[in-house]
């Protein structure tokens, strides 16, 4: 087993991942995101140069880093950065981490925008969308440099310091020729005071049941419980976000929101029961329900 001490090379190290990180599921992409991060360098990189000596310095950093791994910390903490939709989002410990199972939420409000481009519909504007519980931005702004038609895009969170994120996010992330198409509110859910409707609404809104969500920060994550938990069933936030969309879509927009795998059935019969159409579920790639879609 290396100790910080040794002289070490990236190489010894992405073969000590196992014992370096024996809790993670995934130990060697911890070592070598760590090692990017603390060499500068890309994961990529790391891995054509697995010759490459680490300095005092760096293998200092190194074991530092592994030891916030070790406690529980997530990568994406340590390094600030996580990959979402092909694009390097800052994170911070005041906003959940993007998923990989979020990119289905992306990918199908993707499908969406494209049957409803402006002149689809008979009119000469920007389509407007709106990312509710935006978290650091990932799907608002995702949505928003890949979408086929231009947007307007509104993005909003409870949480002020989620919504920094998300704020500097865009700053990094989108051309300032097109920033004066985005806004940012703090808001909670569909509470915003501001009149209008929207065409899409979108949301990964915390689905988590309560007890559950602080039994899983008990291993030292750091998430915020407020971007986990949905309520004592996990579904209550779903329910009222549901609850008020229809109020502000228009005639025949969509609304897309991801669930909780075991609320699938529920989702949909709270959809119908709101009045909207088109119900859908759509499954993530372990072939659960992961987004749930209606029309008004």
């Amino acid at each position: 087993m290396i100790r910080d001490s040794d002289s070490v090379t990236v190489d010894s190290l992405r073969k000590q991942a196992a014992a370096l990180f024996p809790a993670s599921p995934t130990p060697l992409l911890d070592a070598e995101c760590i090692l990017g991060f603390v060499l500068g360098v890309s994961r990529t990189e790391t891995l054509a140069h697995g010759e490459r000596e680490l300095t005092p310095e760096e293998g200092a950093a190194f074991f530092a880093a592994a030891g916030k791994r070790r406690g529980g910390l997530p990568v994406a903490y340590i390094t600030g950065i996580k990959e979402f939709f092909g694009l390097d989002f800052c994170v911070t410990p005041e906003a959940l981490i993007p998923k990989g199972d979020t990119e289905i939420l992306v990918e199908r409000t993707l499908e969406a925008l494209q049957t409803m481009g402006p002149a689809d519909r008979g009119r000469d504007r920007p389509l407007r969308v709106w990312d509710v519980c935006t978290g650091t931005g990932c799907v608002g702004i995702s949505l928003f440099l890949h979408s086929p038609v231009p947007l307007e895009l509104t993005l909003t969170d409870i949480s002020p310091g989620a919504l920094s994120a998300a704020r500097r996010n865009a700053r990094r992330l989108i051309p300032p020729d097109k920033a004066g198409a985005l806004d940012f509110a703090q808001a909670d859910l569909l509470d915003l005071p501001r009149a209008g409707l929207f065409d899409v609404i979108v949301a990964n809104p915390p689905y988590v049941p309560e007890a559950e969500a602080r039994a899983l920060l008990r291993d030292g994550r750091g998430e915020p419980v407020l971007a986990l938990s949905g309520g004592p069933t996990g579904f209550e936030v779903t329910e009222r976000l549901i609850a008020g969309a229809a109020r502000r879509l228009v005639p025949g927009g969509r609304l897309l929101v991801e669930i909780d795998e075991r609320a699938g059935s529920l989702a949909a019969e709270t959809l119908a029961e709101r009045g909207f159409r088109k119900i859908a579920l759509f499954p993530d790639l372990a072939g659960k329900p992961r987004v749930a879609s209606g029309t008004r």
